[in-house]
């Protein structure tokens, strides 16, 4: 019974990290200035050496432009725009109307795609997902890459990228809706920890301070340092402040699902 007890805190604990992360990103707001707030988070999160996130056109055949990339020089992205991109496996799953998550990492396109595009720039382990509007006029495709010292993408990183895809093509389906948008996130929100973000998210339950430190197992004393903490990333200066941005947060992250 422990051990069950145990894998259902290991499983809760993995799905509120993952909706924390989700809550702070913003499809909307990614451009090639700020994208590096909504790709860094997801990199970090699934364990990447090096990730890029491109914009495709699908009126033109297709016209891709590079958002941002990280973690691989900037000649990889132009070789990548120049020639590969048509070997890309998250690419073709988009242009055969194919699931957005499938299998992409088998086949022989893949294995060309990795012969003569991955494995000569060291981008050797890969997941990828793609997003599309209602519209179907723009898309945009993510793709994540280890170098061949670390090990495979496991089960879970795969489990956390179908969930970080899953949020992030709500909004794709948003964005060209008036009335749904983005959670309203602050700057420096992403700066929190995983216990600052335990502790927003207790505030947005309307708890008090003795109550998240029972319920996180820490003094009264530590969750004021921890919120002080949250104040200064977040550069507000009071209790109700930050309890007025997680509400907004909330409220339109509910737009968003009902939509």
């Amino acid at each position: 019974m422990s051990n069950l007890l145990q894998q259902d805190s290991l499983t809760i604990a993995e799905l509120d990290s993952v909706a924390s992360l989700c809550a702070s990103l913003c499809l909307a707001d990614a451009t090639a200035t700020s994208g590096n707030r909504l790709l860094d988070p997801i990199a970090s999160a699934l364990g990447a050496e090096s990730a890029a996130y491109r914009l495709v056109d699908l009126q033109a055949v297709p016209r891709i432009r590079t958002l941002i990339s990280v973690g691989a020089p900037a000649s990889v992205s132009d070789s990548y725009l120049a020639d590969f991109y048509r070997d890309d496996p998250t690419l073709h799953l988009l242009q055969q109307g194919q699931h957005a998550m499938a299998a992409a990492n088998t086949g022989s396109r893949f294995q060309r795609y990795r012969r003569q595009f991955l494995l000569p720039n060291g981008l050797v382990h890969h997941v990828g997902f793609w997003l599309q509007d209602t519209q179907r006029q723009q898309a945009w495709l993510f793709n994540f890459h280890r170098k061949a010292s670390a090990p495979d993408f496991n089960a879970l990183e795969h489990a956390r990228a179908r969930l970080i895809h899953a949020c992030l093509q709500g909004q794709a389906l948003s964005l060209r809706q008036p009335r749904f948008g983005c959670a309203a996130v602050p700057n420096g929100w992403q700066q929190l920890s995983q216990r600052e973000h335990d502790v927003c998210r207790a505030l947005a339950r309307g708890m008090a301070n003795k109550q998240i430190a029972r319920q996180l197992d820490i003094s009264p004393r530590t969750v004021e340092n921890h919120l002080r903490n949250i104040f200064d990333k977040l550069q507000i200066n009071n209790r109700s402040q930050l309890v007025a941005i997680l509400i907004q947060m909330e409220s339109s992250a509910a737009s968003l699902a009902a939509h």
